[in-house]
């Protein structure tokens, strides 16, 4: 019999909690039992002030009264609703009969306000402490600075993308070639020529899939230009950003060879147009001057940066200096090669980011002791 009753009564739950409004059936109920309590309590309190009864017989029934809460937060656990509200209302009436009865009044009505347009804790949770993803770019840049500080600390270069493509896994490869597509300078292209010779055939598809969209980047940015220049032929500033648009890709080699031959003359026909609107501008001559060096024309490009140093009075960056210092050396022009690194090699920056093979080269051009048949041997 008791089985019967216990499966009926679990029917009827299981039967509420399938209606739409289940979740007003708590709320609606332990308003109702408020309403008695807070009556019961009332008249309770009117009984005992008159001294009609005695003040243990009236909290007997004030917690049997308060106890119905507890059945309350039971039944809300079987409708799988919150309980925690029934519970709290127990203490609150327990505690301060019908003041803390017209308190839990007050906040189911105001719960009541502001449930529909209220924000969940779970969301506002995840606004306030969102969670923390960390993308395959964001761990290999982790992975680089990290062992940026670890190569600092033992007096080592930095890690370049090289390296990671030598020695990471493959995701890393493929992550490292994406950082270098997204953030394009030319300085990366050795790197990516080395991953088309990768052993993984993942990864050299990703090179080669990388290479192309530079490349179409290049295309696109080359009509632009191509497209201003047609409208402004003397634009000094377009003129200057298409002759390095093409030599910065030229010297890049990413391309064909043909390409490069093509656009190196291209950046040498816009140098030299640009030589004839300013020139006085020795900036041009040495952009000119690395261009030919490049080519192999070093004939050239010596007269073209001894120009250049008469324009500024041998005032110059002592960078720019080393480019002319190369075509002395390869003329064989050793004693004038010797001179200039005595009188300038101290102007070349503590920081700057010359290989240390050159500069040790260069000391060992200043060292008198050093005789320059043995350096060149």
């Amino acid at each position: 019999m008791l089985n019967n009753r216990l499966s009926y009564f679990m029917e009827k739950i299981q039967g509420i909690k399938s209606r739409p409004a289940a979740r007003n059936y708590c709320l609606l109920t332990m308003m109702l039992i408020l309403l008695l309590v807070t009556e019961l309590d009332l008249w309770l309190l009117s009984i005992w002030a008159e001294g009609e009864l005695a003040f243990l017989l009236v909290l007997l029934p004030h917690f049997l009264a308060s106890s119905l809460f507890l059945l309350h937060a039971v039944f809300c656990r079987l409708l799988d609703q919150g309980w925690g509200f029934s519970a709290l209302t127990f203490l609150m009436v327990l505690v301060l009969g019908p003041l803390g009865a017209a308190g839990m009044v007050m906040s189911a009505l105001f719960y009541i306000m502001y449930r529909s347009t209220a924000t969940p804790f779970e969301i506002w949770y995840k606004e306030i402490l969102p969670e923390q993803t960390t993308t395959p770019e964001e761990m290999l840049i982790e992975r680089l600075r990290a062992w940026s500080q670890e190569t600092e600390q033992q007096h080592r270069e930095l890690v370049p993308f090289t390296d990671v493509l030598i020695s990471g896994s493959i995701s890393e490869k493929e992550t490292a070639i994406d950082l270098m597509v997204r953030n394009y300078h030319p300085i990366f292209a050795h790197a990516l020529r080395a991953a088309l010779a990768d052993s993984c055939n993942a990864v050299r598809a990703h090179a080669v899939a990388a290479i192309t969209k530079i490349e179409e980047v290049f295309l696109a940015e080359t009509l632009l230009l191509e497209r201003l220049k047609n409208k402004h032929p003397n634009d000094f500033e377009n003129l200057l950003a298409l002759a390095r648009h093409y030599d910065n890709h030229a010297n890049a080699g990413l391309g064909d060879s043909a390409s490069q031959i093509e656009y190196r003359h291209k950046a040498e026909a816009l140098y030299r147009h640009l030589q004839e609107l300013r020139p006085d501008d020795e900036s041009i001559d040495w952009a000119l001057g690395r261009l030919l060096v490049r080519d192999n024309r070093i004939s050239e490009a010596s007269d073209i940066f001894e120009g250049a140093l008469k324009k500024s009075g041998g005032v110059v960056d002592p960078l720019q200096r080393i480019w002319h210092w190369e075509c002395l050396y390869n003329l064989q022009r050793l004693t004038n090669l010797r001179e200039e690194i005595r009188h300038h090699q101290r102007q070349i920056p503590a920081g700057s980011d010359l290989p240390q093979s050159l500069l040790d080269s260069i000391e060992l051009w200043r060292n008198d002791k050093i005789d320059a048949e043995a350096i060149t041997e």
